[in-house]
């Protein structure tokens, strides 16, 4: 692990040393992601996912945005800091919205685990509830006009989260359990 981990942060060093801004920004995320999977460190993690979005920001390349942004979401509700958790959101998705397009994916399955983080677990429920269902109906997810189609692996990830999801969130309103620190998992659902 530790020499994925030596090779990941060559790739950082010498695309941000170069200027390949499209590459280091992929490389902070590959990072990020192996980061936090695979040695669950959370903090450098958050930090990667970050310098993704900012790169990206610096390009210009707002449409690219939503996967560092998720990252750095997710990472940012396991590190239990919801406030910020809530700003990122609120950065990410702060664009109008097409309707059908990955991006209405991502804001659906990022707001249910933000509902269940405040412990609002019957809008998280509900969220998670539609949105399983628009996955099981072969969902318009499955291609906009800016992105190809979604992989049938990452769909049937997508409704097995919602499904595991809803059961979870049932099981905390059924017996009150806060499943609050329950919220990790794939942090990066567009890699």
């Amino acid at each position: 692990m530790a020499t994925h981990r030596i090779h990941l942060e060559q790739v950082v060093d010498l695309s941000e040393a170069n200027g390949l801004l499209r590459t280091a920004s992929r490389a902070h995320i590959n990072l990020s992601y192996f980061l936090h999977l695979y040695l669950i460190d959370l903090n450098s993690a958050h930090r990667h996912s970050l310098r993704a979005v900012e790169i990206l920001q610096q390009m210009g390349d707002l449409e690219s945005l939503r996967v560092p942004h998720s990252n750095a979401f997710i990472s940012t509700l396991n590190l239990d800091e919801l406030k910020l958790a809530e700003q990122i959101f609120s950065e990410a998705f702060s664009a109008s919205i097409k309707l059908g397009s990955l991006m209405e994916y991502y804001f659906k399955l990022n707001r249910a685990q933000l509902l269940l983080a405040k412990g609002e677990w019957k809008l998280a429920l509900g969220v998670n509830r539609i949105l399983l269902e628009e996955l099981q109906q072969g969902s318009s997810f499955q291609r906009d006009s800016t992105e190809s189609l979604m992989p049938y692996s990452r769909l049937t990830w997508a409704s097995l989260f919602c499904s595991v999801s809803i059961s979870n969130t049932t099981r905390a309103l059924n017996s009150g359990e806060n499943l609050r620190r329950c919220i990790i998992l794939d942090p990066f659902p567009g890699v």
